[in-house]
């Protein structure tokens, strides 16, 4: 046997192992994928975005939270978040701590959930001149994780043509939200004017908001 042909059959022999390999891989289940969950909520003080993966009993968990004063729209730079799940049941709340800020604006809270079942949560936060508590409904931790991401995978997925505009660049561009409501919104204003031009020149009319013009003359 000639050298470019044992070489040629070396080549063979490692790539059918190679494939080999690869199907075996192929054959394995690799197991349901987590999924991350978010959410959103408002007082009168701050502004509260939180994202956590599914919750499961007995599971340590990291809650990613970002928090934003209401009033400037600045992010919070001090103090501590933490979450407490109250049983829906009745009986001792459980109390997650959270770290000081991390970065402005962004905190962590972490620890280990409690067993299966309903509670009614809420992020509380503690900071210099600021106390707030934002009440966030009812949540379930689930027995196991197969269930946790089965109940994740019923939620609907996000817009895929959505912009995604982080907290992080938010707070540095004159930039806020705020909740929808109801109000009256004037749709025209009338105002009575004179109009003098220049003599041998134009006048200029402007307005200090947008809208439409009327001359008479």
């Amino acid at each position: 046997m000639t050298r470019p042909t044992l070489i040629l059959l070396s080549l063979a022999l490692a790539l059918n192992s190679g494939c080999r390999r690869g199907t075996a891989g192929e054959r394995q289940n690799p197991g349901p994928e987590s999924r991350t969950l978010d959410l959103t909520s408002w007082t009168q003080q701050t502004e509260l975005y939180m994202e956590h993966p599914p919750l499961v009993a007995g599971q340590t968990v990291r809650f990613a939270v970002h928090l934003t004063r209401i009033g400037s729209f600045e992010a919070l730079d001090a103090g501590r978040p933490s979450i407490e799940m109250s049983p829906e049941s009745g009986g001792t709340a459980v109390v997650l701590p959270g770290s000081e800020a991390l970065r402005p604006g962004a905190f962590r809270v972490e620890g280990t959930l409690p067993a299966a079942g309903r509670y009614r949560w809420a992020l509380v936060v503690t900071a210099p001149g600021l106390s707030d508590r934002h009440d966030l409904g009812t949540t379930v931790v689930f027995v196991d994780e197969a269930s946790a991401i089965a109940d994740a995978e019923k939620r609907p997925e996000k817009d895929p043509s959505a912009i995604a505009y982080l907290k992080e660049q938010q707070w540095t561009n004159p930039f806020a939200t705020t909740l929808v409501s109801e109000g009256a919104v004037r749709t025209s204003i009338r105002v009575p004017a004179a109009i003098e031009p220049v003599t041998g020149g134009e006048a200029l009319v402007t307005a200090p908001a947008d809208g439409l013009q009327w001359a008479i003359a």
